[in-house]
């Protein structure tokens, strides 16, 4: 055949480019799913697949070895994920401890952990084995501890008017 024009070129060879790659590249189908939490692994994965599958069994059947490994599988998958859990967590804990760790590592650590809270609070806090947690305690404990540290500056000078002449009309 003759391509007169750079598009015919052109499609015809995508079209031999396709050929090879169905030929000689498997294809596979890939499941996407949404974002998984973080302490998601695989082995959890599988139990909340079995559990589920169980569970569709037990409600199919109704027998009572059903409902015995279906319970045992939800408490296990539980167990497992509080697991996984705690030591998501303590590896946050163990990554903000580090001195090491980057400005926007820290904070997108920060963000997991309180989410995108549009109210920030201020935690509870502890002073002379006195905790304070509602708003009230925290704002007056704050205004103790800045008036003790800060004293008024000596009364500033009367300025009385130099003049009888005051101006009533200004206009911007």
């Amino acid at each position: 055949m003759i391509y007169d024009n750079i598009n015919d070129l052109l499609g015809y060879y995508y079209g031999l480019i396709k050929v090879g790659m169905d030929a000689h590249i498997p294809k596979r189908t890939i499941n996407k799913r949404k974002k998984d939490k973080p302490w998601m692994t695989g082995y959890i994965r599988y139990l909340l697949m079995l559990r589920n599958k169980m569970n569709g069994v037990f409600g199919r059947s109704g027998r009572l070895e059903d409902r015995t490994e279906r319970n045992r599988l939800r408490a296990l998958s539980k167990k497992e994920i509080r697991i996984a859990k705690a030591k998501y967590r303590a590896n946050q804990t163990a990554q903000l401890a580090d001195p090491n760790i980057g400005v926007k590592r820290y904070w997108s650590i920060m963000k997991e952990i309180y989410g995108n809270k549009i109210k920030a609070s201020i935690p509870t806090l502890i002073d002379d084995n006195v905790t304070y947690s509602t708003d009230t305690e925290k704002a007056n404990l704050f205004v103790d501890l800045f008036s003790s540290q800060c004293s008024l500056d000596p009364p500033s000078p009367d300025f009385s008017f130099q003049s009888r002449v005051f101006f009533n009309f200004l206009s911007c």
